[in-house]
């Protein structure tokens, strides 16, 4: 589970992040980022109904890519606010695309503090 501090909850943000993000995108994500100053590190999942009509499959697809993040987690900097919006096409996705396109598109996104970038794999 996302920690409650790494939550992003309040309105004010997500206006903040829909008007002054940048998008990137993946076959089956989309994420959004907003870089600020605080040292804060901000987080939310959205899976519309337009992936699956079934609360059970939205939860499913919400479920692999919090697991996702997590797993990348020690290795983010700190100062945005995320956003990963599901594509329908997340529900014909298995967990590991799913896992590689969120590090897709984190590294994308200039996410991954200097320190883990520099490291060999």
């Amino acid at each position: 589970m996302t920690p409650r501090s790494d939550r992003l909850t309040l309105k004010s943000d997500f206006a903040l992040l829909h008007q002054r993000g940048k998008r990137y995108q993946s076959s089956d994500l989309r994420l959004t980022v907003y870089r600020e100053s605080s040292p804060r590190r901000l987080i939310a999942f959205a899976v519309s109904k337009k992936v699956s009509k079934r609360a059970v499959d939205r939860n499913l697809v919400k479920r692999w890519l919090r697991a996702a993040y997590l797993a990348n987690r020690p290795r983010l900097g700190e100062g945005y606010l995320l956003l990963f919006s599901a594509r329908p096409s997340s529900l014909n996705a298995d967990y590991r695309s799913l896992s590689t396109q969120v590090q897709t598109l984190l590294r994308s996104a200039g996410l991954y503090a200097p320190e883990a970038v520099a490291q060999p794999h």
